[in-house]
């Protein structure tokens, strides 16, 4: 029997089935504030999932048009980032208008400005987790939770609410060479809480009064000088507020009858071609609210990135000798720091 079940196994093959390789879509990511502020627009390739990188639409002629023929022109910063200094107007409406390489037309619907919604505070809390590890070793984690905090008079209408966030971190280089003077970086880093934070508030609740968690990280090297939290509060029209629900939702898949079906976005840009695109271009309210949290605000000193002077850090970074080869990092300084 022993003899037979081998011979059997013997004869099973490894059957390759062949891998269709998905087309390469567009993908448009965009926003146009009420702020006058850098604006920008994202247009890349869809890559697929194991590659987690950014593949650019470079070359495209990107315009958000003011409904009446106004063309509001944006430039190419970088591969597939298209930025302008400009604002949204309220009473007016707006609609994205981009002519790719190829010759194709992208276009959204024509949206307003909803009313903004204010950031009053943001509240930081030091928190320490004591726990043992796999190998029985006790460990003691420190990390920082923050909360946003928001009150307003009851709104005239319903609003659509999501808080964005943006980090950035201060980065001073040692002295690596005689000859080559250190230089400082701020390293951005786009940080997203666990959950997207959206809120749906509507006339009848009255007086708004809420506080909502929004971000948590480990306290660690980045806090060593200056760490900076940028929170947007961004007030969308309906559709587009719905459209990062189902985001959401895809995000909370569970694996149960009650899952999306099936599990994909859906497009709010329109093509005058054939091929689909992927994606969102939303006008919006904002409100924004800037903390700076410096190592003297916790109860132990934590060590700056590249170490304290006569103190490099060990193992030895590269980055500290030259501080814009850490991803994110910049010489330009945020405009919203002091």
């Amino acid at each position: 029997m022993v003899l037979m079940l081998l011979s059997m196994c013997g004869c099973i093959e490894q059957i390759e089935f062949p891998i269709e390789e998905s087309k390469s879509l567009v993908v448009v990511d965009g926003t146009f504030s009420d702020l006058d502020e850098i604006q920008e627009i994202k247009l890349s390739f869809t890559v697929d999932v194991n590659l987690q990188i950014f593949k650019p639409v470079s070359g495209a002629d990107v315009r958000v048009e003011e409904e009446g023929g106004e063309l509001i022109q944006f430039t190419e910063a970088q591969g597939g980032v298209y930025k302008t200094q400009s604002r949204a107007e309220v009473g007016k409406k707006y609609r994205l208008n981009a002519i790719l390489p190829d010759g194709a037309k992208l276009t959204s619907r024509f949206q307003g400005v909803k009313p903004s919604f204010p950031v009053n505070s943001v509240s930081i809390v030091d928190t320490v987790a004591n726990f043992i590890n796999e190998s029985g070793k006790r460990i003691t984690l420190r990390s920082i939770e923050c909360f946003a905090q928001s009150e307003a008079p009851a709104p005239s209408e319903s609003l659509f609410l999501r808080y964005d966030l943006e980090t950035v971190w201060f980065l001073s280089e040692i002295v690596c060479s005689p000859f080559v003077p250190p230089k400082s970086c701020y390293v951005y880093d786009k940080d997203i809480a666990f959950d997207l934070n959206l809120i749906e508030v509507s006339p009848e609740q009255g007086n708004l009064d809420f506080e909502t968690f929004i971000f948590r990280r480990n306290i660690d090297e980045a806090f060593g000088e200056v760490f900076s939290l940028k929170v947007d509060l961004l007030s969308y029209n309906e559709e587009e507020f719905r459209y990062w629900e189902t985001l959401q939702s895809l995000f909370e898949q569970s694996g149960n009858i009650t899952d999306i079906l099936p599990a994909r976005l859906p497009s709010l840009i329109e093509t005058d071609g054939d091929e689909e695109v992927f994606g969102y271009f939303a006008v919006v309210g904002k409100s924004s609210y800037v903390q700076l949290i410096r190592n003297a605000d916790f109860a132990t000193f934590v060590n700056p990135y590249c170490g304290a002077a006569g103190f490099p850090p060990f193992p030895f970074n590269r980055t500290c000798c030259n501080c814009l080869m850490e991803p994110g990092a910049s010489i330009e300084k945020p405009d919203y720091w002091p």
